[in-house]
């Protein structure tokens, strides 16, 4: 069987706590900007290590994390056609959403 392919450059991610250390599980939606009525997200979860990681097209988005025992995080973040691989860490607040 042929492998699969991609079109779009590769999002990496890592999810951490206020010390640096890998949040596990959490909930990660990812918005294509600007948002429509009928919005989608893309979804990803951290494995053990706090990583995430997943394929999106060129543009601007939103992430929105959510992990128990934390805030809510919103970040902003551009993808680039000609960048291959795009990396992000999201620092986490203790606290309630």
């Amino acid at each position: 069987s042929a492998p699969v392919e991609f079109t779009g450059p590769k999002f990496i991610g890592r999810i951490v706590d206020p010390g640096g250390a890998a949040i596990s599980g959490a909930q990660i939606a990812v918005y294509r900007r600007p948002l429509g009525i009928n919005a989608k997200p893309t979804t990803f979860q951290s494995d053990g290590q706090g990583n995430f990681a997943g394929f999106l097209d060129a543009g601007t988005y939103t992430a929105v994390v959510m992990s128990p025992g934390f805030k809510l995080r919103i970040a902003g973040f551009e993808i680039k056609q000609d960048e291959p691989e795009q990396r992000m860490s999201i620092q986490m607040t203790v606290g309630s959403c």
